[in-house]
């Protein structure tokens, strides 16, 4: 008589323990389970890409920059390191502004077009494929960036980042004939390989750059010890010699970004795009 009391308690709890144990583990996977992608859109028309786990070539450390906007584009990051920028991917939670002229951090931190930022997070390439299946309504030109800054956890404002940009990308040598010449402070420690080229003019503001076909202007970062002779109205470069205005030149370099958006670019001075010459 005893025994079978005990036989039926066991199998009752056996009955019990199992449908709890299969119910809280599926409440485990449901709760690991991130929310999906998700696409915001500023007042400015800036697209703002949010969530999405990474595509493995991630490299985990800090993300450090400049937050841009781009109104025919996403948002993006500017780490100072080249004249390139970087798709930049927030966490989970964030939202945009009241204004909608920002985003706001899952921990309430408020970023602004300009603002530097320090956050966890990594770099990896830009997937085109990735970034449609995650993001299909992103505008095409999310896709032009070669590298995607992820931000995965503690973004917070970071202001030194602008004053450190605006350091490294140079100085401006104004001359009393009213040229102004921008050359880095340091020398370089990289350089892109492409070519560009142009008549070499002093632009609108004094600014030494290059007029190029359809008399696009080009402002010219120029090349580490590049000086100028307001004498002879002469540029002495230090690989090409002296080149007087009005003459071509060829520069060794890459693409910059407009003004409003690289730090450090003289301020007056008219120019359609940017050189950063090496």
């Amino acid at each position: 008589m005893s025994r079978a009391p005990r036989r039926a308690r066991t199998v009752l709890a056996g009955l019990l323990a199992g449908p709890v144990a299969v119910s809280l583990a599926g409440c485990g996977a449901a709760a690991a389970e991130s929310p999906p992608p998700e696409v915001l859109r500023l007042a400015d028309g800036t697209t703002v890409l949010v969530g999405a786990g990474a595509s493995g070539s991630s490299t985990a450390g800090e993300v450090r920059g400049r937050v841009l906007t781009s109104s025919t584009g996403c948002l993006l990051l500017d780490d100072g390191a080249d004249a390139a920028l970087h798709l930049l991917v927030l966490e989970h939670g964030t939202r945009t502004t009241d204004d909608g002229a920002g985003i706001v951090t899952p921990d309430g931190v408020e970023i602004r077009d300009g603002d530097g930022i320090t956050a966890a997070g990594g770099f990896e390439e830009n997937d085109d494929a990735q970034l449609q299946q995650d993001w299909p309504t992103a505008p095409e030109e999310c896709r032009g960036p070669d590298r995607m800054a992820r931000v995965t956890d503690d973004l917070r404002l970071d202001p030194a980042v602008v004053a450190e940009q605006v350091a490294a990308f140079g100085h401006h040598e104004q001359h009393d004939d009213g040229t102004v010449l921008l050359v880095p402070a340091d020398p370089p420690t990289s350089a892109a390989d492409a070519l560009t080229g142009g008549v070499l003019t002093r632009l609108e503001g004094g600014c030494l750059g290059l007029l190029g076909p359809g008399g696009r202007r080009t402002l010219v970062r120029w090349p580490y010890g590049t000086a100028w002779d307001p004498d002879r109205q002469v540029l002495d470069l230090p690989e090409q010699g002296a080149v007087a205005l009005g003459q071509e030149v060829i520069l060794g370099g890459g693409q910059g970004v407009a003004d409003g958006v690289r730090p450090g670019l003289p301020q007056g001075c008219a120019y359609d795009d940017v050189w950063v010459a090496s």
